[in-house]
């Protein structure tokens, strides 16, 4: 089917990539926010590398999309396009910590009790009111 080897591992490395990023699933949810219901789309990140592929690209943000890290406890801008808002909870969903207008290139060492990492589009935290001590929950309503 191919010519030589050499370009069969090309497109192997190929397919293996697009396989890595449709599995990033987007999934619309209600966020509550200190209990006000807010309907966005959530994609959760569950490695380093969908981090490089999903995040690190985006120059123009998208409002209604929020990325979700879990089980971390510190976050790195380094190679992302454009300045973020960055909300850290701990287990049960309070607020930690907000970053507002975190820049690129910076290294975030969060609260020791960080468990999820919310990332979204600058003014995120300013428009919705996130305060520290607040809640943030997750429910899915279709897929």
């Amino acid at each position: 089917m191919f010519r030589t080897k050499k370009r069969a591992k090309e497109i192997e490395h190929i397919c293996k990539l697009s396989l890595i990023r449709k599995s990033t699933k987007i999934y619309k949810n209600k966020l509550y926010i200190d209990n006000e219901i807010v309907y966005v789309e959530t994609i959760k990140i569950k490695n380093k590398l969908q981090i490089i592929n999903e995040l690190a690209p985006i120059h123009n943000w998208i409002n209604n999309r929020v990325y979700l890290l879990e089980r971390t406890n510190n976050i790195s801008t380094h190679m992302f396009k454009s300045a973020v808002d960055i909300i850290v909870c701990d287990i049960r969903f309070n607020v930690l910590e907000t970053h507002r207008n975190v820049l690129k290139n910076s290294n975030i060492k969060c609260h020791e009790k960080a468990f999820n990492i919310w990332i979204a589009k600058v003014g995120f935290i300013d428009f919705y009111n996130i305060k520290e001590n607040g809640y943030i929950a997750l429910k899915a309503y279709s897929l």
